[in-house]
């Protein structure tokens, strides 16, 4: 299963009663940043929102780490 972690958005309680590892990745903000410009261009979006600015990307990321490092492992290898 793949979830996404965003802020402002809870978590499926499924989450917490699983029993087994549960591994979160986490990207760099560079990285997530072009992903997401990537990814609007496509969808022929501006890019100049809140979901490619880097001050946001890096709170997310932040916030991600957090809920993650309580309750489950991360991945700091980060995904490419």
């Amino acid at each position: 299963m793949n979830v996404p972690i965003v802020q402002d958005l809870i978590l499926p309680e499924q989450l917490y009663e699983v029993k087994r590892k549960i591994i979160g990745l986490t990207n760099s903000v560079e990285q997530l940043n072009k992903l997401r410009e990537e990814r609007l261009k496509t969808l022929g979006v501006d890019g100049n929102t809140d979901y490619t600015d880097e001050i946001q990307i890096f709170e997310e990321l932040e916030y991600a780490l957090e809920i993650m490092g309580k309750n489950w492992l991360s991945d700091n290898r980060r995904s490419k």
